[in-house]
């Protein structure tokens, strides 16, 4: 993989490697009634054995998730823009591959499916621990889509939290002589599914950057309806704002994330 990278984009990758030695964390959440919890926390090419440089293969299967029940999975939708490269499982984590020296270039798809929904789905919430990359996770900064019963219906994030931001280094923009620090973030998703009925599949779908890292995911789905923004446990909260990781909650309300 190396000797295809330019000088640039070799400082890119090793920008990026570096990030594995900053932590992030999945949180559990305080959900009431039949719910269900799913996660995907090994992602690299030592656990999922198929892919390398520069990804445009075919997963040979989804990725069913690692611990939790359910039937949901993981898998790539699409390559990058010129379907020159994408996204697979790297020594690290899921790499979203490409040679772009540019901030914010489109790097693929990657979607979490459910063939087997809780019966009565009211809430959906997914977790994603991602790697920026140029100071952008995800393409554009744009927030999952969710689409119920294939495509039938799309709709956008009720509530976008940024739950953690780890510091994990810092890169230069081309062109400029200052460096901006770079993050490892874990972002919360939800979906109020209320006024749905008769779901019988759901899938998310989020694009990231090319030269962004994804570590790990988690699913959780219940039959209970809220009418604000999930958080994680009071005791778990707690801890992670006492080590310093924790950032001020970015509730938003159908809208797309900020941009860097």
């Amino acid at each position: 993989m190396i000797r295809r990278f330019t000088a640039s984009l070799l400082a890119i990758a090793v920008i990026a490697v570096s990030a594995a030695t900053a932590s992030a964390t999945l949180f559990d959440l305080p959900l009431d009634g039949n719910d269900s919890t799913q996660k995907w926390t090994d992602l690299s090419g030592g656990t999922l054995h198929f892919g390398s440089y520069p990804g445009t293969a075919n997963w040979p299967s989804p990725v069913a998730a690692q611990s939790g029940a359910g039937t949901a999975s993981l898998n790539k939708v699409a390559n990058n823009g010129g379907n020159t490269s994408g996204p697979y499982p790297s020594s690290t984590g899921i790499y979203f591959g490409g040679t772009s020296t540019t901030s914010n270039v489109y790097g693929g798809t990657l979607a979490v499916s459910e063939s087997a929904p809780v019966t009565n789905l009211q809430t959906v919430v997914l977790q994603v621990d991602i790697q920026e990359a140029l100071g952008y996770d995800f393409y554009n900064g744009a927030a999952p889509r969710l689409y119920l019963n294939g495509s039938e219906v799309a709709l956008d994030a009720t509530y976008t939290l940024k739950l953690q931001e780890v510091p994990s280094g810092t890169y230069t923009p081309p062109g400029e002589t200052e460096a901006q620090p770079l993050y490892r973030n874990t972002w919360l998703f939800q979906w109020d599914l209320s006024g749905y009925s008769s779901i019988s599949s759901f899938s998310i779908e989020f694009d990231g950057v090319e030269h962004a890292y994804l570590y790990s995911l988690q699913l959780d789905q219940t039959d209970a309806a809220y009418g604000a923004a999930v958080v994680p446990e009071p005791s778990t909260w707690s801890l992670l704002a006492l080590v310093g990781f924790g950032s001020a909650i970015l509730v938003c309300r159908k809208r797309r994330l900020a941009t860097a």
